[in-house]
């Protein structure tokens, strides 16, 4: 069992029980944004009091999830959007014409094209997959590597994923690097302008984005202190490699542990010998 001890400051422990005893105001499906903000070039503060103010935030640390019980495993799909699909505004910028295939596909000409990046994409599904109850299904169209082209906010399907994946211009470089939506919407924006193709660890800048933009689009709400000590935060860290506890806390909450259902002695999943000193 993974141990958490939570730090407020004296002056936060009012406001946050009054924020746990107001379940009407918990986040409804779709209708909440989030956004994301590069650590080391972040807007102003008003610029991001702005950009925040047009999604406000929900007030808990998980919102909806998908269909099902809380804590039961579940089947989400996920799809890249064929370029040219039309993406509305997000936080204020112009409506603009989906273009992750030819952004992407040019950043990475140098490390391996097309393949390499989706299999980023992949790779950070499967991280989330690996520590939790969700298991996440890649569908495409007509043998393509994108989804049947359907209009923005259509529903998945055989074709079309839950959650949809797009790229268009949110703000220049810095600032918001993605918008991704709760379950219900569970579409992820990934902003045009960005260094996608940052080959450092392995492209930890892409999977560290694309891995909260999954945790927002999975029903996992970003968390305080703003520290850098959790992936779910504002301003997204850099400085270690996908989820931790508290993430990983959040999203068994919503969908359980990857052994799921094992609740009982009948159920469990044997582990197998463990050596002394191992985890």
């Amino acid at each position: 069992m993974l141990n958490t001890s939570y730090r407020f400051p004296l002056a936060a422990l009012s406001l946050a029980a009054t924020l746990l005893a107001a379940p009407s105001a918990n986040a409804q499906s779709g209708d909440v944004w989030a956004i994301a903000f590069d650590a080391a070039n972040p807007p102003s503060a008003a610029e991001r009091a702005r950009l925040e103010a047009q999604h406000p935030r929900p007030e808990y640390f998980t919102g909806p999830r998908w269909s099902g019980a809380q804590g039961s495993p579940r089947v989400v799909t996920w799809s890249l959007v064929p370029d040219g699909v039309q993406v509305p505004s997000m936080i204020g910028e112009n409506a603009a014409f989906n273009s992750l295939f030819a952004r992407m596909d040019g950043l990475f000409t140098a490390q391996g094209g097309r393949a390499a990046w989706i299999q980023r994409v992949q790779e950070s599904f499967d991280r989330w997959e690996q520590l939790s109850g969700i298991d996440f299904v890649r569908v495409t169209a007509a043998g393509q590597d994108w989804d049947d082209g359907a209009a923005w906010g259509a529903q998945g399907n055989a074709t079309r994923g839950d959650i949809r994946i797009v790229m268009k211009r949110l703000d220049s470089l810095g600032g918001a690097t993605a918008v991704a939506s709760f379950p219900g919407g569970g579409d992820i924006v990934l902003d045009r302008n960005e260094n996608w193709g940052d080959a450092a660890d392995q492209n930890r800048f892409l999977r560290n984005n694309l891995m909260w933009a999954q945790g927002i689009a999975s029903g996992v709400d970003l968390s305080c202190p703003n520290d850098g000590t959790k992936l779910m935060e504002p301003l997204i860290p850099m400085s270690f490699d996908g989820p931790r506890q508290d993430d990983i806390r959040a999203m068994q909450r919503q969908y359980g542990d990857p052994n799921e259902l094992d609740d009982t002695i009948a159920t469990g999943t044997p582990l197998g010998t463990l050596a002394v000193g191992s985890s």
